[in-house]
């Protein structure tokens, strides 16, 4: 059984690991129950197994509308941004772990899941949002089940919500809860080796049952077909996805001075495509002028499905990318390798995007807080872009390397248990 309320919404990114274990699984014949959250309580049969949808008594998950994909929705209000923020602070600091604990609470006590949870030979959640665990170890603890807990992100290491590094008194909360959940965890699985050495740091009765293992690109990957590109064709370098994180505050500033000051000065576009705040898009437009200084222009594009994202970023030149994380491999890089093109990520060498471009030819790290080094890097990028160089799909971050990991360390899980 796997909680994730967010299965029925195809764009959140906790879907896309998911699907890959449902996939895995399924094909090693294990039958698949998932509790998930939509408008209407329904129970389906699958190809893979069994969907249990309950509803969401505070709406946070399930399948957006379609006009996100819209070019002609308006940015909110900043007034109604700002109350919307604060409602979402208050209801953090009421529900513990998050407001997605009604949700959970509502899952666990419902008498299908109860009845499915009863026929699993074991439990397994994954995070963000924490509250999944909540409810996976209340399921597994009834019927003394393996609990296997998967952490997409930290859960207080790196916090991805304000409260947690605000308020001692939430990180003494939720560190209890995270600590019980984890004694009793079978399995962890997180998503990076620096995860992992912080995880175990923390809470040394992690390490033995702590396996990491990374996302993968998409399965069935090849490199696009080269085209060769005209030599006085503007160079298109793409950025997909927010700039701004959850996790800690990012300025605009930190992507855009790096590139101001190593871009060459020839005329070439840089292209963001994804869901951008309003302050996201202010942010952008302040330094149009700047980069038309240096011939560069500055183009917004609206969010467009994944796939479709998937061959933009086949078009361009390079690939851009920005991370404050010292743990998080960001969920674009995987669909970047895809392309085969250049990578630019702004980021600390010493993080574990730092660690992982020491064996990826193909990733290029600037660091921020270092505009000599960035510049260095940046002028390698660009370069690399100019000569059309298509780098290999690393087999590391492959859907089948993953698979492996993913399935030994399932399977030694529940044997063990």
């Amino acid at each position: 059984m796997i909680i994730a309320p967010y299965w029925c919404d195809p764009q959140h990114l906790g879907q896309y690991r998911i699907e890959r274990f449902v996939r895995w699984l399924s094909a090693s014949g294990v039958v698949v129950t998932i509790i998930a959250s939509a408008e209407q309580e329904t129970f389906s049969k699958m190809e893979w197994g069994h969907l249990i949808c309950i509803p969401d008594p505070l709406g946070i998950y399930g399948k957006k509308s379609d006009q996100r994909f819209s070019s002609n929705v308006q940015p909110k209000h900043a007034f109604v941004v700002k109350v919307r923020r604060r409602l979402r602070l208050l209801a953090y600091a009421l529900l513990s772990p998050d407001p997605g604990v009604l949700w959970a609470r509502r899952a666990m006590r419902h008498p299908l899941v109860k009845e499915y949870a009863g026929k699993a030979d074991a439990i397994l959640s994954s995070s963000f949002p924490e509250s999944v665990h909540v409810a996976a170890s209340h399921l597994a603890f009834r019927f003394q089940l393996p609990l296997l807990v998967d952490m997409r992100d930290g859960w207080l290491d790196e916090p991805m919500k304000p409260l947690l590094v605000s308020s001692a008194l939430q990180r003494w909360r939720e560190g209890l809860t995270e600590k019980r959940i984890l004694k009793q965890a079978s399995l962890i699985t997180v998503t990076s080796e620096r995860w992992k050495k912080m995880l175990v740091e923390r809470l040394p009765f992690c390490r033995e049952k702590t396996v990491a293992i990374t996302n993968a690109y998409p399965p069935g990957s090849q490199l696009p077909h080269v085209i060769k590109k005209d030599q006085g064709r503007h160079l298109q370098l793409m950025y997909a996805g927010r700039i701004f994180s959850s996790r800690a505050e990012r300025k605009i500033a930190d992507l855009l001075h790096p590139l101001l000051e190593g871009l060459p000065k020839a005329h070439g576009n840089l292209i963001f495509v994804g869901d951008l705040s309003t302050a996201e898009i202010a942010g952008l437009r302040s330094w149009e002028e700047r980069f038309r200084a240096i011939n560069w222009t500055i183009e917004i594009r609206s969010l467009v499905p994944r796939q479709a994202v998937l061959e933009l970023l086949t078009n361009a030149d390079g690939l851009i990318m920005l991370s404050s994380s010292q743990a998080s491999i960001p969920a674009k890089l995987f669909d970047y390798l895809v392309s085969g093109h250049p990578i630019l990520a702004i980021a600390s060498m010493d993080s574990i995007v730092g660690e992982i471009s020491a064996r990826l030819p193909q990733l290029f790290v600037a660091e921020y807080e270092n505009i000599e080094n960035a510049t260095k890097r940046i002028e390698q990028f660009i370069n690399a872009c100019q000569e059309c160089i298509t780098y290999p799909l690393p087999d590391e971050f492959s859907d089948e390397s993953t698979r492996q990991q993913f399935m030994a360390a399932f399977f030694d899980a529940v044997e063990k248990s």
